[in-house]
C-alpha cells in the first residue's frame, strides 16, 4: 500500500499519470490481498476458515469470502 501512495504522490509531483497507472493498481491489488490473507490467517481459524501454506491462488473474490466468513463469525 506504501508503494502505491508513494507513486500517487509522485503523480500529483510530475504530472505522469499514463506511465503509473498500472503500476498504481498493481501495487493497491496486491496490498489488498495481502491484507485479506493476513486476516484469513490470523482470525480465520475461530470461523473454520483457512489459507492453504502454498496456495497460489490470486482471486481476490474467492479470498473476500473467506476473509468476510472470518470477520462476520
Amino acid at each position: 500500500m506504501l508503494a502505491g501512495a508513494g507513486l500517487v504522490d509522485r503523480c500529483c509531483e510530475d504530472g505522469d499519470r499514463h506511465t503509473l497507472i498500472y503500476p498504481i493498481l498493481f501495487n493497491y491489488r496486491h496490498g489488498l490481498e495481502v491484507a485479506m490473507k493476513w486476516v484469513v490467517a490470523h482470525y480465520g481459524r475461530a470461523a473454520g476458515v483457512y489459507l492453504a501454506g502454498d496456495e497460489k491462488d490470486h482471486n481476490l473474490w474467492q479470498l473476500w469470502k473467506r476473509c468476510k466468513k472470518s470477520l462476520t463469525k
